[in-house]
């Protein structure tokens, strides 16, 4: 297949569709606004749009021959009572984010397939985001996806268990504490041995990606506050060499090691290795 960014959703048509719904726009994927400031307020569900569509030659032209639609859903949403008022946020239970999601993507799939350069044919994916609050210090993940191969119905609905938890662990994570409690105490080893190699480091954290229990991934991010080229070449080499021993092997980890002025390392172990590439970045 040959990618293509998406050309079948304009960005005026995305803007209709994201706004709520009211009297002077028919199209809006969001409710209705209620005009109410508490729990029983109707939030904005649906935060963002995304196609990806799929090509395959077809003699000196290209053929659309499937999509993917990413919609990213509001875990919370933020409001203001005023005009220019203070910003106050609500929580989007799980439940009622899922149930909108399912609905929202039915409907896409049919104004999609209503499209004539789409067609009735052509296999549609959905994929489900959930994003993240706005003081998380991690990313969203996806959820659930599902499949339209023609006309307007969706298939069975797949879950997806990712996550996203930041290390070292804060009090009150509680997927975190049920899947990364053995990574979350290797990661605090490997910070408390490169803190005592070069004591001056600012902080050392990590976003680690996750399939139910299993880690996927893992970026870490050590910010120090040395700029000599060979404290960096040392420090880079030092980590090259210690985190085998306390970060995960065999999936992909990224570490950056960066100061106020910007990323002076970065080192990198593919997927299937359990070496590190040191690259230093750095001008001096």
């Amino acid at each position: 297949y040959i990618f293509q960014e998406g050309q079948y959703l304009s960005s005026a048509t995305a803007l209709n569709w994201l706004d709520r719904k009211s009297s002077t726009n028919s199209l809006g994927l969001n409710p209705t606004d209620n005009k109410k400031y508490d729990d029983s307020r109707a939030p904005i569900y649906l935060q963002t749009i995304e196609e990806q569509d799929f090509m395959t030659q077809d003699g000196n032209n290209l053929k659309l021959s499937g999509i993917v639609i990413g919609l990213a859903m509001n875990t919370q949403d933020s409001y203001q009572k005023v005009q220019y008022g203070a910003t106050y946020t609500q929580d989007i239970v799980k439940a009622d984010m899922i149930a909108h999601g399912k609905t929202i993507a039915a409907e896409v799939i049919k104004r999609y397939r209503a499209m004539k350069s789409v067609g009735k044919d052509v296999p549609i994916v959905v994929a489900m985001y959930a994003q993240a609050k706005n003081d998380s210090l991690s990313g969203g993940s996806f959820y659930a996806w599902a499949q339209s191969k023609s006309g307007d119905s969706l298939g069975t609905w797949n879950d997806i268990n990712d996550a996203t938890v930041v290390l070292p662990m804060q009090d009150g994570t509680t997927y975190a504490k049920a899947v990364a409690t053995e990574t979350n105490k290797s990661f605090v080893k490997f910070q408390d041995n490169i803190e005592g190699f070069f004591p001056n480091l600012s902080s050392v954290t990590a976003q680690a990606a996750f399939n139910g229990s299993t880690v996927k991934g893992m970026n870490v991010t050590v910010t120090t506050q040395f700029y000599s080229a060979t404290e960096i070449q040392s420090f880079a080499n030092y980590i090259s060499q210690v985190a085998p021993n306390y970060l995960p092997t065999n999936v992909p980890v990224q570490i950056r090691v960066q100061t106020s002025t910007g990323l002076q390392a970065l080192i990198v172990q593919q997927k299937n290795e359990k070496t590190y590439t040191v690259n230093i970045i750095g001008s001096y």
